[in-house]
């Protein structure tokens, strides 16, 4: 009873991180050439933020439960 419990958990897992890679991997994203250019025009005009408020607002705690749930 134990082991077919566990293998429903793995299975479950494993079907969890298929769905998770699927929608990864389905992901539309910007053109590289874009982005650079867009960041170097950003960085250019001053449209830029100190690192030392790089995690500015961000709490701890909401981190820690997007971490807990990946």
């Amino acid at each position: 009873m134990v082991r077919s419990l566990e293998m429903q958990e793995k299975i479950q897992l494993r079907d969890l991180l298929n769905q998770e890679i699927i929608a990864i991997q389905e992901q539309k994203l910007d053109n590289a050439v874009e982005c650079f250019q867009r960041g170097w025009d950003d960085a250019m005009n001053g449209r830029t933020h100190p690192i030392s408020e790089l995690w500015d607002g961000i709490e701890v705690a909401e981190v820690q439960r997007i971490i807990a749930k990946t």
